[in-house]
This record gives C-alpha cells, structure tokens and sequence, in this order.
C-alpha cells in the first residue's frame, strides 16, 4: 500500500508499466472532473462522487486482476487496510467483479484528502468510502484499475 499527494507521484511512475500514463492522466481528471468511466490504453479510470459512510456500512475488498489506485479530487475519506491474508473470507472472489470480500477489523487506516492518492495491490484488502470524521463526507474520486 502506497499513500502520497498526486504531486509526489513521480517517486512512484516506474513501480508499474502504466503508473507514469495514470499518474499524468490523474492530473487532467482533477482538474476538470466528470462522473464518468473512462479506459485508456488499457487502464480504467471510474469517476465518482459520493458521501462517505460509517465503517460498518462499507465492505471489505481486495481484487485479483487490477492494482487500484484511489484519488480523492475533493473532500476526505478514511480507508482501513491490511493483508487480505489475514482475514476471514465472507464472499468469495468472484471473478467477474475481480472481487473478494472479507470480514474483521482491520488495524490499520489511512486518511484521503484532496489530492492524495492511495494505491492498494492485490494482497491489500481495503475498506474505502469510511468517514474521517463525525460526519459524512462528500467526495469525488477516481478510481483507477491498472491490470496486473
């Protein structure tokens, strides 16, 4: 797991054939955002507002196929993460949706601000659309699914 500003991305471009395109690309979204879905030499960029929500309303994910990467444009969010390893299975991966889904606590969170990003590999389970806070959140965000 990887959590940094959009700004730092270049520390990260070469960890991934398709970072350096996503990355740049990110930069445009962010400025002129659009709820869209958008694919682009292979890489998928789904762009989304919503409010953030208590933890217990979110579920626990982690994918197969696709490294996400998890731009916040606007507002604030938490994400609990950890080892998808080390949690118990609820729904198995289904590999349609490139979805597994677990059950328990994670130990482990981070906070999502305007402009950051945070990038979740495969053995990282994730809970996102948390709220930071007491109250709800609204957010928009790009979600960006780079192939393995």
């Amino acid at each position: 797991m990887i959590k940094a500003k959009l700004s730092d991305s270049k520390k990260y471009s070469q960890a991934n054939p398709h970072f350096a395109a996503a990355f740049a690309f990110l930069e445009e979204i962010a400025k002129n955002f659009k709820v869209e879905n958008i694919e682009k030499g292979g890489v998928r960029f789904l762009c989304q507002t919503y409010k953030t929500a208590p933890q217990c309303e979110k579920k626990f994910e982690a994918h197969r196929k696709f490294i996400d990467i998890q731009f916040l444009a606007e507002g604030e969010e938490k994400i609990y993460f950890g080892s998808s390893g080390e949690f118990e299975v609820s729904e198995p991966y289904d590999e349609m949706k490139d979805a597994e889904f677990f059950c328990g606590t994670p130990r482990e969170a981070c906070v999502l601000r305007a402009g950051e990003f945070a990038v979740f590999f495969p053995e990282d389970a994730h809970q996102p659309g948390c709220m930071a806070g007491c109250e709800p959140s609204q957010v928009k965000k790009v979600v960006v699914k780079i192939p393995v």
